[in-house]
């Protein structure tokens, strides 16, 4: 897992030791806000924000694909393109922010 997740620059200077990386980025993963499914790889952060992303998530590729769920309807049904998102007014989510 650790090897296809890219280090995350703040999170300090990579390790050389890949199962170093491994336990870190797992340890990290147990810590970050839990994702509710929402369609097929698309996901909501449980955090204390009212209108949190909507993250998609397919293998190694993790990206915004809402700024908030109303948003991501738009963006799935057509109403808006995904590369439209105004990614300055999402609030970063600890860890799934980091490796975007």
């Amino acid at each position: 897992m650790a090897g296809e997740v890219y280090w995350c620059d703040d999170w300090g200077q990579e390790p050389e030791d890949k199962k170093i990386i491994s336990k870190e980025v797992i340890a990290r993963l147990k810590e970050a806000p839990k994702l509710v499914p929402i369609y097929a790889y698309r996901y909501i952060p449980m955090v204390l924000d009212k209108n949190p992303p909507v993250i998609s998530i397919h293998d190694i590729d993790i990206i915004y694909y809402g700024e908030n769920l109303e948003d991501y309807f738009n963006i799935e049904f057509g109403k808006k393109t995904q590369d439209a998102i105004r990614f300055q007014n999402i609030t970063p989510i600890p860890f799934w922010s980091d490796i975007m």
